[in-house]
């Protein structure tokens, strides 16, 4: 197991019409609003995707599988500490 050295903390924006159920989120459109705060930032290429992929893979977020996809709980993301801390905003369609 790997010492976390640095945390980043992001907050993402959400339409409401992208949930499950009023608190699921697609682990795709995660990474994909990722991949935008990356290029909006000019951050090196996929460095907040990577930690989120390392972070879902040691089990640091609460994710459940519906229909065969991950979803992540967007009212309490973190199971855990992650290098990459999430936050939702959820904003109105």
């Amino acid at each position: 197991m790997r010492i976390i050295k640095e945390t980043t903390e992001v907050t993402l924006k959400v339409r409401k019409s992208f949930l499950l159920n009023k608190k699921w989120l697609c682990v795709q459109v995660v990474s994909a609003l990722l991949q935008d705060e990356e290029e909006m930032k000019k951050l090196g290429y996929k460095s907040l995707r990577n930690k989120f992929y390392n972070s879902i893979s040691s089990d640091k977020y609460n994710t459940e599988k519906f229909i065969g996809m991950d979803f992540i709980n967007v009212e309490e993301p973190m199971k855990a500490m992650a290098s990459l801390t999430l936050k939702f905003d959820i904003v109105e369609d």
